[in-house]
């Protein structure tokens, strides 16, 4: 088994990379790069000696959320039907396997995985009496919650800048009345958007009210031409990253809790002034 993957965004564990070398007949490279854009896509790739290969190319991870719950994308090509596709697929994970950008993971370890991959966050609060012992067997032994349990949170190396940020963000919504006082200040401030983009005549909100969020509200203006404009425009005013998801394109502003209402009442007052000079 030969597998490729990145520590972009640094979605990929160490510990599951650790239990895939173990496994007989593997082999693992990793490109350490996380200054290159990567693709979401997977594929998984099965040679068989009868030329009958097959390949599955798609969104989802191998596991059972992605597999049944998820909203992902997946494609079966095979050999016999798709017969370009699966030579393409081939011949492109030759070309990143041999790219000097993928290394192999027994040269640099675990080791060289924790010094290069940014680490995430996540709390759990469990009972004890929900920790099982009984999992199938193709669990893997980092998710299983009796494995950080037993050892005490400390089954791999402790992400302490990201608790230490989790410990300042804890100590700011305390101190300013807690999660519901910040779920109404968040209400506010994403209204004052929302109102703005249902009156407007030029930019249009992307999202049915009913399933609005109030972190990040992506709009549009009536051509990409002008939404690139507009993103030069604010970014040249002071608001930063006011650009589309680069799988949707248009414009977006996150309003996460650390942007005050004031913030957002002024890039409102930016984009009123903006369609006034352009309509």
């Amino acid at each position: 088994m030969r597998i490729i993957t990145t520590t972009y965004c640094g979605a990929t564990q160490a510990k599951a990379i650790e239990q895939l070398a173990a496994l007989p007949n593997t082999e693992i490279r990793i490109s350490y790069n996380t200054d290159i854009e990567r693709l979401h896509a997977k594929s998984y790739i099965f040679v068989r000696n009868s030329g009958m290969n097959t390949a599955y190319i798609g969104s989802s991870n191998l596991s059972k959320s992605a597999q049944t719950e998820g909203l992902e994308w997946n494609i079966r090509v095979t050999s016999v039907e798709n017969p370009h596709i699966i030579k393409t697929a081939l011949a492109t994970f030759e070309m990143y396997w041999n790219s000097s950008n993928f290394e192999d993971f027994r040269l640099g370890g675990i080791e060289k995985f924790n010094k290069e991959v940014p680490a995430g966050m996540s709390i759990v609060i469990i009972r004890e009496d929900l920790i099982r012992e009984d999992l199938p067997e193709f669990v893997p032994t980092y998710l299983r919650y009796k494995t950080h349990a037993d050892a005490d949170s400390l089954y791999n190396t402790p992400n302490c800048w990201s608790i230490y940020c989790c410990g300042k963000v804890f100590q700011y919504l305390l101190a300013n009345g807690g999660l519901e006082a910040m779920a109404q200040r968040n209400e506010e401030k994403a209204a004052v958007l929302y109102d703005f983009l249902d009156r407007s005549q030029f930019f249009i909100a992307a999202v049915r009210k009913e399933d609005r969020s109030l972190m990040n509200v992506p709009f549009f203006s009536p051509s990409k031409e002008q939404d690139a404009e507009v993103v030069a425009a604010t970014k040249a005013a002071g608001f930063d990253n006011l650009k589309g998801h680069k799988s949707v394109g248009g414009l977006r502003a996150s309003i996460y809790n650390a942007m005050p209402k004031e913030g957002v009442e002024a890039l409102v007052d930016f984009l009123k002034k903006y369609e006034a000079e352009h309509t």
